[in-house]
């Protein structure tokens, strides 16, 4: 009778997964291709080797645990004072009359300040509820003057056109799958009035690699512009420095995008 020697058919081959993974409900299976050959062949799956893939933590619960174990200012993106932020919606066009929408603010204190210089309109948007509670707990009896709206950039629903200005500082970086980048865009297209913009600022092209124990798509003003040119342009670009609570510095690169 003839034999397959050193031929690859196609191998579907189901494993079963050890406890940790069993309890998550989840099922690995590979999909490949197997030589037949007159030696000897030995496939080897057990729960050492599976032990040593990991499942990517969920987004919500990633930054649940950030904010529910870490002090507001021990974390790496903290600064008293939103000082590049303002200047950036300044340099946007900011005023008293404006409708603002802050994305992924945290704890951090750009809403007070907000609040503070009497704009007109404040939303933020945060994944997670303890930083929202915290922000809403620091500015007290002004947390009434801000629309807080916990959920995920690029799944929640805002409403259309209603926003002069979208403010982001450390949140579009963290998206590193293009499909995440597109609804996020998309929303910003959907909310921001024509004429309005967005404020943006990601880690530079020689910024950080990884930030939280997570990985980071690095951009320049021009890599941010080209994200967002569907609708779009690209009226100011800047990269400046922010020195984290332990004294490292990062470099940021910001961008003003106009709504056309």
């Amino acid at each position: 009778m003839p034999v397959c020697t050193d031929r690859q058919l196609p191998l579907l081959i189901q494993v079963r997964a050890p406890t940790g993974f069993a309890n998550a409900g989840v099922g690995l299976m590979f999909v490949g291709s197997i030589v037949l050959t007159t030696r000897p062949l030995l496939l080897l799956a057990d729960s050492r080797t599976l032990s040593s893939l990991r499942l990517p933590m969920p987004r919500k619960t990633h930054w649940e645990n950030v904010y529910a174990t870490k002090p507001t200012d021990t974390v790496s993106w903290y600064e008293a004072v939103p000082t590049q932020s303002m200047a950036m919606l300044a340099l946007a066009g900011l005023s008293v009359d404006s409708s603002v929408v802050d994305v992924g603010g945290g704890d951090s204190l750009l809403a007070g300040v907000l609040v503070d210089q009497g704009i007109r309109s404040v939303t933020l948007v945060e994944l997670s509820g303890a930083a929202l509670a915290r922000a809403q707990a620091r500015i007290g009896d002004k947390a009434s003057r801000v629309t807080w709206i916990e959920g995920d950039i690029t799944t929640v629903t805002l409403p259309p056109s209603s926003f002069d200005f979208w403010h982001d500082r450390a949140v579009f970086h963290f998206l590193t799958d293009p499909h995440d980048r597109a609804r996020y865009t998309a929303a910003a297209a959907r909310s921001v009035r024509v004429g309005g913009a967005v404020v943006i600022g990601t880690f530079a092209l020689d910024g950080p690699t990884r930030c939280s124990g997570l990985d980071v798509v690095r951009y320049s003003p021009e890599g941010l512009a080209a994200e967002f040119a569907d609708a779009f342009v690209l009226r100011h670009g800047i990269e400046a420095v922010h020195r984290t609570p332990s004294g490292a510095e990062q470099r940021f690169a910001w961008a003003v995008l106009t709504r056309v």
